[in-house]
């Protein structure tokens, strides 16, 4: 056992070594959401991340025109030059998907760079499964696993502190970007006692370090 898991840290830190080569990244996406009772909603359009920025972008076409902005601190949902509302939300950037691939961190989930800590990891059936425990104080204090095959990260569940499943990830579909892999396809289960939501997130046609539309990358200043 604890030769599997210096083997899992080695790969984090030689995989790491190619992190940060690439600031910027943009993606045409399809999103397609179920919530609890059935409805289904369909959105396309583009997103957009400048891990210096640190905003995620998504610039909605379809159903109607509509841009939503992913911060630190909360998430700003705009139509034309009127914000339509703002959800607070911390600490949606450093386990955002886009801010994971650019930093080198999207194979264990960015877990490796952070407070959790690594307490077991098992081999099943060609995926590797690890178990990540959190910090002291953690709101609602629940363990992570993630699961792994080929290198890539291909799975996550997380449970609150009684044990609960809260949310499960599939990664899924991964595509060559530039010397990395990228998974064109993300499913995210939101569990409520005996309901569910599903989002099923497609990208592709991606551009990384993209130079000449700086303002699509950037927080608007009006909105500050």
């Amino acid at each position: 056992m604890k030769g599997i898991i210096l083997s899992f840290v080695a790969i984090f830190f030689t995989l790491s070594l190619s992190a940060q080569l690439f600031n910027r990244i943009e993606a045409e996406f399809t999103l397609k959401e179920s919530d609890r009772v059935g409805n289904k909603k369909l959105s396309v359009g583009k997103v957009y991340y400048d891990r210096n920025e640190r905003v995620v972008v998504f610039a909605i076409s379809f159903p109607y025109r509509e841009q939503v902005y992913i911060t630190d601190e909360a998430i700003f949902r705009v139509k034309g030059d009127t914000l339509f509302s703002k959800t607070l939300a911390l600490g949606l950037i450093d386990f955002n998907i886009f801010h994971l691939f650019l930093n080198g961190n999207l194979e264990y989930y960015g877990l490796s760079n952070s407070h959790w800590k690594l307490h077991d990891v098992v081999q099943d059936d060609g995926l590797v499964i690890s178990t990540w425990l959190p910090p002291k104080n953690y709101p609602n204090g629940g363990k992570m696993l993630l699961s792994q095959q080929n290198k890539n990260l291909s799975g996550l569940l997380s449970y609150n502190d009684k044990e609960e499943l809260q949310t499960k990830y599939i990664f899924e579909e991964y595509v060559p970007v530039l010397g990395s892999s990228f998974p064109s396809q993300v499913i995210q289960y939101t569990y409520y006692e005996n309901e569910k939501e599903v989002r099923m997130s497609n990208y592709r046609n991606f551009k990384v370090n993209e130079y000449e539309a700086d303002s699509l990358y950037r927080f608007p200043a009006w909105l500050d």
